[in-house]
């Protein structure tokens, strides 16, 4: 990791805009990464200087400061399949019963006329009373 340091140490100029960082490094570091850190006051405030109204970062500070978030990418462990599960995806514990869907049921005398009173469609419970009357 030291190597990427003294490559950026070499790219980048001793001082610099930090709109500027993530064109400068290739997009590795992200500007308004580096401000929501900076707000945070978890960058130092002597990687920074003001022109201005902008914002310049002082690249030896920062990046001393970079080099310490640094670490080895590594690659997740390889994990055993979840248990439950078999290779092919299929579930080996038993399943549970679902219930059934409810089933309409049909309408009492009079409760067309408060079905109707709430605003609800009357299609569902004039077709089996047509039908019934046929």
């Amino acid at each position: 990791m030291l190597r990427i340091v003294e490559e950026l140490r070499q790219a980048l100029p001793p001082v610099f805009a930090g709109t500027a960082i993530g064109s400068l490094t290739g997009d590795a570091i992200n500007w308004g990464t580096i401000q929501n850190k900076r707000s945070a006051r978890e960058i130092p405030d002597e990687c920074f200087v003001r022109s201005g109204s902008r914002v310049l970062i002082v690249r030896d500070p920062f990046l001393n400061w970079w080099a310490a978030t640094l670490s080895n990418a590594r690659r997740p462990p390889v994990r055993e399949p979840a248990a439950g599960l078999m290779q092919d995806g299929q579930h080996d514990a038993p399943t549970r019963s679902r219930r059934p869907p409810p089933q309409k049921r049909e309408r009492r005398p009079g409760q067309e006329a408060a079905h109707l009173k709430n605003g609800n469609s009357t299609d569902g419970f004039i077709a089996p009373l047509l039908r019934d009357q046929a």
